[in-house]
């Protein structure tokens, strides 16, 4: 049993991850979710996710612990039609993250087509949404992906080495906006030219009235035995603002130490036209105690805002 089974996330992620994600997985760090079948078509899984967090600014010092989120996610299986559904509780309140149809005809298995309506998570980024897919607690500085986006995504896989996608939606980076009077588009290309070796870029933009705003996000990973690389850029375009353009980007290294045990080092930065350049640097961590529960620290200290950020942090997934 090797240390890097145990956090997984879809090398596909967000639409296409829908019918795709069982076939084309990358693992990382980090406790499996183990589906619990309810009936035939039917499965949950889902996870709790608790912190304790200490912050010092050079001025003052902060520690809070809490749960931080719980997930339940439901997955119908009616061959050609897939759904999925996610519930997320937090301190402020139950949402839910995920309620999205799918269909993947099987005359069209060879090209590998799916088209998912509804609300569904964006394929842009190497850091995932979820705690579960994450190396370490926090996010990357001015992490810039679109998150939760409502509309419709088409994938296709003509191989298994190349994936194509694109979607519409009324708005690529606010998921509350029901609008189509202008909008938003996403793609992506994804190529998995070894196992070893996965890569993506996408586009992304969107008509702010005013201006259009757009992102490039470009990815890549090489993951051989118990070592895990990864570097990724963003290109912002009018970023919140006419004119204004801004860059992200982290570079990422892990290495499974024994089957349970494994650290991860990450610096990352965002640099914007209207602000000083934003960048840390993490250190973290992190024991498989079994199959389900996951613990991790992080030490992580913002260079440029000169504070400094202890994280203990334990995931259960089920």
């Amino acid at each position: 049993m090797s240390l890097s089974s145990y956090r997984r996330r879809a090398a596909w992620q967000g639409v296409a991850g829908v019918a795709l994600s069982a076939a084309f997985s990358l693992s990382l760090i980090g406790p499996a979710a183990a589906e619990v079948e309810l009936a035939d078509t039917l499965t949950i899984d889902g996870f709790i996710d608790m912190s304790t967090v200490f912050v010092d600014d050079g001025t003052d010092t902060t520690v809070n612990g809490t749960v931080d989120q719980m997930e339940v996610d439901f997955h119908f299986d009616y061959d050609e039609i897939t759904a999925r559904i996610d519930i997320n509780s937090k301190p402020d309140g139950v949402v839910m993250e995920w309620a999205s149809v799918s269909y993947a005809p099987e005359d069209m298995s060879d090209i590998g087509l799916t088209v998912t309506v509804g609300r569904f998570l964006s394929t842009f980024g190497w850091e995932t949404n979820e705690p579960t897919g994450l190396y370490q607690y926090s996010v990357s500085a001015g992490i810039p992906y679109p998150g939760y986006q409502n509309g419709i995504g088409v994938s296709v896989a003509p191989s298994d080495k190349v994936k194509l996608y694109a979607a519409a939606m009324p708005s690529v980076w606010d998921t509350t906006d029901p609008d189509w009077e202008t909008i938003g588009v996403e793609t992506q290309v994804s190529v998995m030219p070894t196992p070893e070796v996965t890569a993506k870029v996408g586009f992304a933009a969107e008509d702010m009235g005013d201006y259009f705003q757009s992102e490039l996000n470009a990815w890549a990973k090489y993951s051989k035995g118990g070592l895990t690389l990864a570097a990724e850029i963003d290109v912002l375009g009018n970023w919140k603002a006419d004119g204004e353009a801004g860059l992200h980007y982290l570079g990422m290294v892990n290495y499974a130490l024994t089957d349970q045990l494994g650290v991860t080092a990450r610096y990352s930065a965002i640099d914007l036209d209207s602000s000083e350049t934003n960048s840390e640097i993490t250190v973290s961590p992190g024991y498989a105690v079994t199959d389900n529960w996951f613990l991790l620290a992080e030490f992580r200290r913002n260079i440029d805002a000169e504070t400094t950020q202890i994280a203990v942090e334990q995931i259960f997934t089920f």
